[in-house]
């Protein structure tokens, strides 16, 4: 499964387990109002079912309104692409992404239910961060980029920042870890005291709230 910074390939198996939750490991951020493609390579068995859905109000239930789209695959292996947009009331901040391929056996529920337990399938969760729409581009003047990435001691951040601000390091569960000022003349975060992973930085910049994931790996 490939969307943003997500790259989870040939993570299924027909020997592997029937839920997975990477929630803690593999995280993007998105946008609301903006347009994204999600990218779902099927498993070694045609015809299974496969259906995403991102829990944009942050109830834990995954609605039939968030469901972003449903297909069979033909083959095995099939690659199948499905853009999206994320819609305007979506609430910003920590949710989660299902992605399940299922077989409907006689009797199962169909279209694909996000929680039942299917006979044959496998389901996998997903940290996603929402955000309002910034409405910069990728090279615009207040845009933020941090680096390097995987950290072993401290990010930088490449910016217009002019202002000290506070910036908060959060786990993919949105649960802070750190907080600090980050000033205007070198802007940098101290990561030396987090363990290996992956995280997220947020911060307000202009009145814009930001949250931009990053990887801690030390002895880089």
């Amino acid at each position: 499964m490939q969307l943003g910074s997500i790259n989870n390939v040939n993570s299924g198996s027909a020997n592997g387990p029937t839920y997975t939750d990477y929630t803690g490991q593999f995280t993007t951020t998105l946008e609301r109002d903006s347009s994204y493609t999600i990218t779902v390579t099927a498993g070694d068995y045609s015809p299974d079912n496969y259906v995403v859905w991102i829990d944009y109000d942050q109830t834990g239930i995954f609605e039939t309104t968030e469901r972003l789209g449903e297909w069979p695959n033909l083959i095995a292996g099939e690659v199948h692409s499905l853009t999206f947009t994320v819609p305007t009331n979506a609430l910003p901040g920590n949710t989660r992404m299902r992605v399940r391929g299922v077989y409907h056996a006689t009797g199962e529920p169909v279209p694909t239910d996000a929680c039942y337990s299917y006979q044959y399938g496998e389901t996998e969760d997903y940290g996603i961060v929402i955000e309002t729409s910034t409405g910069l581009g990728s090279s615009g003047p207040n845009d933020i980029l941090l680096f390097p990435d995987p950290a072993d001691r401290s990010i930088l951040l490449s910016s217009s920042i002019t202002t000290a601000i506070r910036a908060v390091v959060l786990d993919p569960s949105g649960r802070t870890l750190l907080a600090q000022t980050i000033g205007s003349s070198r802007p940098s975060v101290d990561v030396s005291a987090l363990a290996n992973g992956r995280y997220l930085l947020r911060m307000e910049v202009n009145g814009i709230l930001r949250t931009l994931p990053f990887t801690v790996q030390h002895g880089r």
